[in-house]
């Protein structure tokens, strides 16, 4: 399949039939993606130049990511995930305790030198909204 670029991108127990000779079928193809051959050799050169390896447990909750948009994504195709995780990340940065995380919420808040207070603003009102539906 990846051979031509053609994914499944939901393979589980219930999406998979074992035929009468033994080899395995996929079924249910509503959830289908396409990884042009460009895309392929740049992202197997990254992975190779930075030697990049994903621990498995780190490899499963991207899968349960994209699985869980994908299904978002069915019900309601204007679903973005990252306006929907925004709220939660802002939320994280303003409590941040960890020298990294505030360091990234100072990268955010200055980005160009000086206090971006419409940011600043940004991630309070969606800090404040998150706390809300928690």
């Amino acid at each position: 399949m990846l051979g031509a670029g053609l994914y499944h991108a939901d393979p589980h127990p219930g999406n998979l039939l074992r035929t009468p000779d033994g080899r395995l079928a996929y079924v249910d193809f509503g959830m289908m993606g396409y990884v042009g051959a460009g895309l392929s050799a740049a992202l197997a050169s990254a992975l190779y130049a930075h030697q990049l390896r994903l621990p498995p447990y780190f490899a499963l909750l991207l899968r349960s990511l994209a699985v869980l948009e994908g299904i978002a994504l069915a019900t309601d195709p204007r679903y973005q995930i990252l306006a929907a995780a925004y709220p939660w990340v802002a939320r994280r940065l303003l409590q941040a305790e960890a020298p990294r995380l505030k360091a990234l919420l100072s990268q955010v808040l200055y980005s160009r030198g000086e206090l971006d207070f419409a940011r600043l603003q940004s991630l309070l009102s969606h800090a404040v909204v998150d706390r809300e539906r928690a």
